[in-house]
């Protein structure tokens, strides 16, 4: 049986190991004509590392990767920690996976290299597709057609396919900008003391900062609330900006913002979760199915999860069961994504709360539940083993 992934990121890539260690032959169709991934750090949380490791992938990107003792949560104005979720090697004795961060382009690259030449096709923008009883078509837009069997959408949040059969609009913008740059520990940060993984909260703002590529490079995303943004990892903005727009946090904080050369600025854009992944011989996966705001860490790793439950669902299929199969697909991931959907949105308010009451009561909430709870509320959402046998109801 043969599948066309349209999409080559990381959600794409990842569809394609699955199904590939299925049996399945495997097209993967990708508009630009050049992989290169833009962003920055990104997390890869136990529930994503569990898969990643039975694709046969972990021990390489954990390599590249960096695994911090555990996030800071710090007030804006001195630092002053709030509150701190515990990480470390101990997560995986626990979770049975590790947690470790990277940056996308590590990963991007770990995920294409290992698959066999000619499974990915670079400019191939697909135009429309076309299914029936026997299979499904992607026409691209040189005319040529790519059959198969079944088609997986994972173009992202600007997904060409999922306008084509449900017409829902643009994606929409959060209220929300981010700043991102890249600072080298040798070359940008030389003298200059630089805490832990640390997620600092302020008033309509928040910005993270943490190590990744065995710790040569520190990723810096600076969330704030801004008018519409536009939507383009290539949006260059002065350094000048970034400082700007954390004057009179913490001292220590500004000294590494002083230091960036190069911050791009984009707009953070999300979807609703489709009601429905799955349209006969076509689903969708990752960003075009649940783009979430990136609060928790756990985009890419769902668009991972996405993959596995995927490959499991066409494993013994044949052709005439696709549609079941990919019902099955998304019955099986529609309420963790959308979980983790919520969950996003919902940081979104609670790290930019302005100082005073609101933001004291949560303050005090997040020590006492780290009292409690090492991974501040996110142990199911890390725990999730999408390999564990389904529980017969009791």
């Amino acid at each position: 049986m043969k599948a066309v992934v349209v999409g080559g990121g990381i959600a794409g890539l990842s569809a394609a190991h699955a199904l590939l260690a299925e049996g399945l032959d495997v097209v993967v169709l990708e508009q630009a004509r050049e992989l290169v991934e833009i962003g920055a750090g990104i997390n890869l949380a136990p529930n994503a590392t569990r898969v990643l490791r039975r694709f046969g992938l972990l021990e390489g990107l954990q390599h590249d990767g960096v695994v911090p003792e555990g996030t800071a949560y710090r007030r804006w104005s001195d630092g002053t920690v709030i509150a701190r979720r515990r990480i470390g090697p101990g997560v995986e004795q626990v979770l049975g996976a590790p947690f470790f961060q990277m940056h996308r382009a590590d990963l991007q690259r770990g995920l294409l290299t290992p698959l066999p030449e000619g499974v990915v096709r670079l400019g191939a923008p697909v135009v429309g597709i076309r299914q029936d009883d026997a299979g499904v078509v992607a026409i691209l837009d040189s005319g040529e057609r790519v059959a198969g069997q079944v088609l997986i959408a994972a173009d992202g949040i600007r997904s060409r396919i999922r306008p084509l059969l449900f017409g829902d609009g643009e994606a929409q913008y959060s209220g929300f900008a981010v700043y991102r740059s890249v600072l080298s520990r040798d070359e940008d940060l030389a003298g200059v003391d630089v805490p832990p993984f640390s997620n600092w909260l302020g008033p309509d703002k928040h910005l993270v900062h943490y190590w990744v590529r065995r710790g040569e490079l520190l990723n810096i995303v600076g969330v704030v609330r801004a008018p519409q943004s536009e939507d383009s990892w290539l949006a260059e903005a002065e350094p000048a900006e970034l400082v700007a727009a954390f004057d009179g946090w913490d001292d220590g904080l500004l000294k590494i913002l002083r230091r960036a050369k190069t911050v791009l600025r984009r707009g953070v854009f999300y979807r609703e979760p489709l009601a429905q992944w799955a349209v006969g011989r076509i689903a969708f996966m990752g960003d075009s199915a649940h783009a979430m705001t990136p609060f928790i860490g756990q985009g890419a790793a769902q668009a991972i999860l996405d993959a596995a439950v995927l490959g499991m669902a066409l494993a013994d299929a044949s052709a005439g069961d696709v549609p079941t199969a990919l019902e099955s697909y998304a019955t099986k991931r529609h309420t963790s994504a959308t979980d983790a959907h919520r969950r996003s949105a919902a940081e979104s308010i609670r790290f930019h709360l302005p100082d005073g009451p609101e933001a004291d009561a949560r303050d005090a909430a997040m020590a006492a539940l780290a009292e409690r709870d090492p991974y501040l509320g996110l142990g199911p959402v890390w725990a999730e083993d999408v390999y564990a046998p389904a529980r017969a109801d009791t």
